[in-house]
């Protein structure tokens, strides 16, 4: 008889349901489906809160200003206990990998966290110390003659130096990522014993004007990058397997030949370049096809020949007076992200053709970007400035700061300095993420990420595992904190402890 009654009531039950009027079923079903976005979000921050304890912690020192401030202006109130119980002076979190060699002089040109800098004259004592277990890279900030005066050279994993004479001799095997700053005035950089580790990975130098001899790069090296000067390549000189080749020097007007550059290449960037921008077939037959070509040609002489494989285009103007102020561009049908240097100073134009893998676009200067010219598969902007929307808040225009962004942008990528609330109200609703960067601040990039929940009511995270609902105007007094407690403006910085 129990059986029977529950089953009576459960009948009733599915009875009272169908009995609802129609229009008021309706109606219900209808606000589930328009706000099942905000009730899973709802659910899933009590999910998250109600397990915080498994994965909360804040990984690093708040024992500075800059982050005590970010916690108390910032987190969720509901993290209070969490955040007290690791307000302590030896995060367990945390491994320091890298030592800085500093003086009080050059301190400030280098801040970033999760290092440990030794001043120099404690620097060679290093090997003696029982606390470099960690340590994978070196970054030393004085001139040096060779490689063999820097400690832990056959440890480490990174070398970032300035050096004032060549590299006549190996470097140890140990090594995958190299930046070398060389003398302006070195006749010469790599001796004819010098030999580059076989693992290498990544490679960056400074003031490099010579011609590779072929095979002195090693086939396991990704990167290759040139500062303030760059030599001519011609075949044989890269090698192939290199993914990543950049020129940020705004002199070069070397030609690259077809079948200079590997088919493996991703990502090419240069400041200036000869001629026009070729993309050619590096794949077909192997490449077989471009050993007859005629290297000689003035096509090949006075042009830049890029693979057709890249997924990243990086390019200034060409230094010749005679450039063309349109530059009409065809781009390969793999190219994911775009981007413009500072020196681009003329009219792109995109063909018709422009791929739909196109997905990403930078600049320095939103006036290098015409909005007709941002196809609609972009969905990301990058800008290094806000110069221009600032000068148009103070001639109030607001609603014109931004009026360049077309519709499919869902996320703008912008500085931190100077931005402000009224520049965040006057960035279009359809911008769904907004990521603000300050690369002079206490780290290479201090980012703080603006996801929009609606209007001009915001999700703050931050590089601390903290955030909270804002609008802009609470955003304000955070910014003027972050650039004025920066090394570059304060000048008893307190962020780090210097041994």
């Amino acid at each position: 008889m129990k059986s029977n009654s529950n089953s009576n009531n459960n009948s009733n039950n599915e009875n009272k349901l169908v009995q609802l009027p129609f229009i008021l079923l309706r109606k219900i079903i209808e606000c589930l489906a328009y706000n099942i976005d905000k009730i899973i979000f709802t659910l899933t921050c009590k999910r998250l809160f109600e397990i915080r304890d498994s994965y909360l912690f804040i990984p690093l020192n708040i024992d500075n200003r800059l982050s005590r401030y970010m916690i108390t202006k910032l987190k969720l109130k509901s993290f209070t206990k969490q955040i007290e119980s690791y307000d302590h002076l030896d995060d367990r979190h945390i491994k320091i990998n890298k030592i800085i060699e500093v003086d009080e002089n050059n301190f400030k040109r280098f801040p970033m966290i999760f290092c440990r800098y030794v001043k120099n004259e404690k620097f060679q004592s290093l090997p003696d110390s029982n606390t470099i277990d960690d340590i994978e890279e070196v970054f030393c900030t004085r001139d040096y003659t060779s490689l063999d005066g820097v400690p832990l050279l056959h440890k480490i994993k990174a070398l970032t130096i300035q050096l004032i004479c060549p590299i006549d001799y190996s470097i140890p095997k140990n090594i995958r990522s190299l930046e070398l700053v060389f003398d302006t005035g070195t006749l010469y950089c790599f001796g004819p014993k010098a030999v580059l580790p076989q693992q290498l990975e990544s490679l960056v130098l400074y003031n490099y004007k010579e011609q590779f001899t072929p095979g002195f790069l090693p086939p396991t090296l990704k990167k290759l990058r040139f500062y303030d000067s760059a030599p001519r390549f011609e075949k044989g000189m890269i090698n192939e397997g290199l993914e990543r080749l950049e020129i940020e020097y705004s002199r070069y007007d070397q030609p690259i030949k077809k079948g200079v550059l590997p088919a493996s290449l991703k990502y090419f960037g240069s400041e200036s370049y000869r001629g026009d921008l070729i993309f050619y077939d590096a794949t077909g037959d192997g490449g077989a096809h471009l050993q007859n070509e005629d290297d000689s040609s003035d096509l090949q002489l006075n042009n830049t020949y890029i693979p057709n494989t890249i997924k990243t285009l990086l390019i200034g103007t060409p230094r010749r007076s005679d450039s063309p102020k349109i530059l009409n561009l065809t781009l390969p049908a793999s190219l994911v992200k775009l981007g413009l240097y500072y020196g681009f100073n003329q009219t792109l134009n995109l063909t018709l053709t422009t791929p739909g893998t196109l997905k990403r676009m930078k600049a320095y200067h939103s006036y290098q970007i015409d909005k007709q010219q941002i196809p609609d598969s972009v969905t990301y902007i990058s800008l290094n400035s806000i110069v221009t929307e600032l000068n148009s808040l103070k001639e109030n225009s607001a609603n014109s700061c931004f009026n360049w962004l077309s519709k499919s942008i869902k996320t703008l990528r912008m500085p931190f300095e100077k931005a402000n609330s009224k520049l965040l109200e006057s960035i279009p609703v359809t911008v769904s993420t907004i990521i603000q960067t300050d690369i002079s601040s206490i780290a290479d990039k201090t980012t703080s990420v603006l996801r929009r929940i609606e209007g001009q009511r915001y999700l703050l995270f931050t590089q601390i595992n903290q955030g909270g609902f804002v609008e802009p105007k609470a955003f304000d007094q955070f910014t003027k904190y972050i650039v004025k407690t920066s090394p570059k403006n304060n000048k008893d910085p307190c962020f780090f402890n210097i041994d």
